[in-house]
This record gives C-alpha cells, sequence and structure tokens, in this order.
C-alpha cells in the first residue's frame, strides 16, 4: 500500500474537518446565519468522508485517484496546522460577521480547497474518478455561494 498517498489522505480528511469546525463556530456565534453555515458544515464532513472512503476502501486495492490530493504533503499539513489555529483563534474571540465571512473566503480560496475544486472540474479518465467527482460537485465552488450569500444578507454600513 502507498504509505505516503495514505498519509496524504488522512491530512487531507483532518483539514475537511476542521473546516466542518470552523462553520460549526460561526453557527454557534452567528445564529442570523445558522442555516448557511450549517450547510458548509455537511459539505465539508462529506468531504472529509470522501477522503476516509478513499483511504480505508480504494487505497487498499490500489484504485485511488492520484490527482484528488495535492501532490505536497507539506502544502497539506501547513493548511491543517493554519487552520487549527484559526479554529482555536474563533472559539476563543469575539470577531464580527463580516471577519466571519472573510475567513470562510480565504479557507475557500486556499490551495488545498482549490486543488479540491479543480479535480472535480477534471475530465474524468476512468469509472471511480467520475464517482469522487459526483460527490464533491454539489459541495464545490463555496466561495462563490459565501460571497452570493453575504452580497443576499448585507444590511449595509
Amino acid at each position: 500500500m502507498n504509505t505516503k498517498l495514505e498519509e496524504m489522505l488522512r491530512e487531507a480528511g483532518a483539514l475537511e474537518v476542521l473546516a466542518a469546525d470552523l462553520y460549526l463556530v460561526f453557527c454557534q456565534k452567528f445564529p442570523e446565519d445558522r442555516e448557511f453555515w450549517w450547510q458548509l458544515v455537511l459539505e465539508e464532513q462529506n468531504h472529509a468522508a470522501l477522503f476516509e472512503a478513499a483511504r480505508e476502501s480504494f487505497l487498499p486495492v490500489d484504485k485511488v485517484p492520484l490527482d484528488l490530493v495535492p501532490q505536497s504533503l507539506e502544502i497539506l499539513r501547513e493548511a491543517t496546522g493554519h487552520l487549527r489555529t484559526v479554529v482555536e483563534q474563533w472559539k476563543e474571540s469575539d470577531y464580527t460577521r463580516e471577519q466571519a465571512f472573510e475567513t470562510a473566503l480565504t479557507l475557500e480560496r486556499s490551495a488545498a480547497e482549490l486543488h479540491l475544486q479543480e479535480f472535480a472540474r477534471k475530465q474524468p479518465s476512468n469509472k471511480l474518478q467520475e464517482v469522487f467527482q459526483r460527490l464533491i460537485d454539489d459541495d464545490r465552488r463555496h466561495g462563490d455561494r459565501i460571497e452570493a450569500y453575504l452580497s443576499r444578507t448585507e444590511t449595509g454600513p
């Protein structure tokens, strides 16, 4: 079994769990936007489950699409470490609603998240890649959805 790919899938899943944790904090701090953030929590948890399924079910039979995760474990580790810090800061501080949206947009435009979106847009080279893309498809473009939601709900300066 490819231990480097296993570690990358584990780290990618951890990153998605942390994204869900951050959005859960936003649910708690901004009840007026709870439904919106909750939808993102569920989608990030689905991404984490996708990586876990890839690691547990498809890696042992060497069927994981190699481009499902970024090719750099270091990029994933840095992103995970940074996001862990961000989540802890949010739990302990009183940031504004606008800062929550800025934080979410920064997260969704990070290298690791953009890689997942890029994977979802590629022409599938096999049936398994197509299945993974379908699982991701409904959940992609979080950044665009965050911007659209914010513009619909802004009350002005």
